[in-house]
């Protein structure tokens, strides 16, 4: 009888610790990156896909304020050399939204007040400018640094609503480094995206310590457009930003102009 051959056993592959799966029926992770883009409404009020330059959505918007945050936090550090906490003059504890937020720079106002952001406009504004607009406060609003108040709401039409897509934001920073922030605002304002927008800028005179009006017109196929005023006073630096289409709303660069410098002026009259 013959034998069978016999085989030497292999040796066990090694593995490393493993991880216990997750429930059945437990949903995949998702992050930002996967999540599908919101439907918004088109020239005639039915959903569609919008358009680069259109109006921006709120997904984009949460993003667009999230960065506006981090740069502005990194310029008040970078600038301050300090973790947020200094404590000024009448408030020794460095309390967020106190004295220490607004310490005056020289030849400028020293604001200590600041209305919450959906009230830095009155209706009557709104409803001139987004006509059923609706305000969405800034997530950032109220930051927890001590040396800086922020208000950054937006006003936008509502979905669906059949009319055309418009977008009104304020962009408040009330901080001892308010001159370094506008420097740094204006700068993007004349040139970001210059590859797919024309930018046109001019000084301001007779507005705070120092302003400048912006108009961006997207370069073609696309139509929209977005008049913006920036504005350093004192301890506060601010911008106001109206996005519209030219073509659906009948709105001329020089009204536009006029509308976003009238809404800051109200908004800086809102202040004290």
């Amino acid at each position: 009888m013959s034998e069978t051959p016999m085989h030497p056993q292999q040796p066990p592959v090694p593995t490393g610790p493993t991880q216990p799966l997750p429930p059945a029926g437990t949903p995949a992770p998702t992050s930002a990156w996967t999540q599908p883009l919101p439907p918004v409404p088109g020239q005639n009020g039915a959903t569609g896909t919008g358009r680069p330059g259109g109006v921006p959505m709120p997904w984009l918007i949460g993003g667009a304020v999230a960065f506006v945050a981090a740069v502005v936090i990194g310029v008040v550090v970078a600038t301050s050399g300090d973790d947020g906490t200094t404590a000024a003059p009448g408030n020794p504890a460095g309390i967020p939204g106190g004295p220490g937020a607004a310490r005056p720079e020289p030849g400028g106002k020293a604001y200590t007040k600041v209305p919450e952001g959906c009230d830095l406009l009155k209706p009557a504004t709104v409803a001139r400018l987004v006509p059923g607009g609706e305000c969405t406060p800034s997530p950032v609003d109220n930051a927890t640094l001590s040396t800086m108040i922020t208000k950054m709401p937006h006003w936008t039409t509502r979905m669906g609503s059949g009319g055309p897509a418009l977008n009104l934001r304020v962009d408040l920073v009330v901080s001892p480094h308010a001159k370094g922030l506008y420097d740094m605002k204006k700068k993007s304002a004349l040139t970001a995206l210059k590859d797919m927008r024309t930018n046109t800028g001019r000084a301001l005179d007779g507005f705070g310590q120092e302003a400048t009006v912006v108009h961006h017109v997207d370069k073609a196929p696309f139509d929209s457009a977005q008049a913006e005023v920036l504005v350093h006073e004192g301890n506060a630096a601010l911008s106001v930003q109206f996005d519209y289409n030219p073509k659906e709303t009948g709105t001329t660069q020089q009204q536009a102009e006029e509308s976003v410098i009238a809404a800051a002026r109200e908004v800086l009259g809102a202040l004290s």
